[in-house]
């Protein structure tokens, strides 16, 4: 390894373990700071924000910091950028794993310790494996990625792996060249196992039912805000209605792609991922190899990998080949969701209606699969949402012809065009939000009329 590698291999680490662990602090501190019904309710809200494309993320607290004179850029940018987008999911495993311990110890200490002493002695050494699981999964998820990093000119290793590919077409050397920070990720990944596997056996406590507290109800205000800052920033600097229309004109094309590649994007993850959340939480280190490990591979490792097996079959510079790529980059994203939605159906209610159905098939079509229905929407929206969003996989497999929003949102974000890139965001946003909205109000009626 050269010394510019190391610098990269080091950058990369560097801004992801910072970003993963301002995330992770960020959340933990406000999941403590609430009672357990205000952080069950806000965290599933929280988390539909990280839906948003990343590269919206960015922009918008962009133009926030640009509105308040404050100089936004290179390092501290990404970092915090990254730190925000992040903050949802750590805030959605950080207050469920909160919801899963015994308090009655910390009470009793809160009336014989300090504050800082019980933290330290108490409250962390309880809570520990929620930090290092939410911290290693913001931290896998960044570290293998360059959407925000490259949007403030920090170069990464992820992105050197993507420059690589494009100017040596040799798949086998840029795999060699990738290895340093796919053992990274890997190593990162391994370390988290018992981590994720206490959090994925643990069972909720019921919230309590008294009134939240002003200083929780202050901290949740102020969660919310991270999350709608950067959104409302990129709605005031969106241009003219003229320039929005011509601009919408223009990226029809590309709507229509966004569409279609989410669609394939989601027929081809379901499956595996449906079958990975099955063996979550009951299979041990396999099938934690099989829904976690694939993290560990850089996304645009991905895409070369994809070209190298299929440059010479008929897939080859198709839209499948894209799916593909998600399917391999979203597939443990989406069976971590399907597993923690599929925990929460009445499995009781379930097997009491399954024993008046005539036979096995009848109570699986009528029971069985219909209760299997709401996580698979769940699943759905999110694998369809992050691949509208996703942009280092796409670069590499994308087919010739009409490209995806995201794409002309990222290569707006690179020529400055400040109005023209809050209009692409806002567009793809206005995607994401009508995608959500549509899955969950067919999943309540559905609801509402079969289960």
């Amino acid at each position: 390894m050269t010394d510019r590698t190391w610098i990269l291999l080091a950058r990369s680490a560097g801004l992801s373990f910072a970003a993963a662990f301002l995330a992770a602090a960020l959340a933990f501190t406000a999941a403590l700071a609430m009672d357990r019904r205000l952080s069950r309710s806000l965290a599933p809200r929280l988390l539909t924000a990280m839906l948003v494309p990343p590269c919206i993320i960015a922009q918008g607290w962009i133009f926030f910091f640009d509105r308040c004179g404050i100089p936004f850029s290179g390092i501290t940018g990404a970092v915090w950028v990254s730190a925000c987008y992040f903050f949802p999911l750590c805030f959605a495993l950080i207050g469920f794993g909160l919801q899963t311990l015994d308090r009655t110890e910390w009470d009793a200490a809160a009336l014989v310790l300090p504050p800082f002493t019980r933290l330290r002695s108490i409250i962390l050494p309880q809570s520990r494996h929620l930090l290092v699981g939410a911290g290693l999964l913001a931290f896998l998820l960044s570290i293998g990625d360059f959407s925000i990093p490259s949007g403030f000119q920090v170069n990464v290793y992820a992105m050197d792996i993507y420059a690589q590919f494009s100017v040596r077409a040799d798949a086998s050397e840029t795999f060699v060249y990738a290895l340093p920070l796919l053992a990274l990720s890997a190593a990162a990944a391994i370390l988290g196992y018992s981590s994720f596997r206490k959090l994925a056996l643990a069972q909720t406590v019921p919230p309590d039912m008294n009134k939240s507290s002003r200083k929780g109800r202050i901290c949740a205000a102020i969660t919310a805000a991270i999350v709608a800052v950067p959104i409302a920033a990129l709605f005031f600097n969106l241009p003219a209605p003229g320039i929005m229309l011509a601009l919408f004109k223009d990226l029809s094309g590309g709507l229509a792609g966004t569409f279609r590649y989410g669609a394939m994007a989601a027929l081809t993850t379901l499956p595996p991922a449906f079958a990975a959340a099955a063996w979550l939480g009951r299979r041990g280190r396999a099938a934690y190899a099989i829904a976690a490990m694939p993290l560990a591979v850089p996304a645009p490792l991905i895409g070369v990998g994809l070209i190298a097996l299929f440059i010479n079959t008929p897939i080859y510079a198709t839209p499948w080949l894209l799916g593909l790529g998600f399917a391999a980059r979203l597939t443990p994203i989406a069976a971590m969701t399907l597993f923690f939605v599929m925990r929460s159906r009445d499995k009781t209610a379930a097997d009491a209606r399954r024993l008046f159905q005539k036979n096995t098939v009848s109570g699986f079509i009528r029971i069985t699969l219909p209760s299997f229905i709401p996580a698979l929407a769940a699943g759905g929206v999110c694998v369809f949402v992050l691949a509208a969003g996703e942009t280092a996989v796409t670069l590499l497999l994308v087919p010739p012809g009409t490209a995806p929003l995201s794409l002309a949102a990222y290569n707006l974000l690179h020529y400055g065009a400040g109005d023209l890139v809050a209009a692409a965001c806002f567009i793809l946003l206005a995607v994401c939000a009508l995608i959500i909205g549509a899955v969950t109000g067919l999943r309540f009626i559905f609801r509402r009329r079969f289960l």
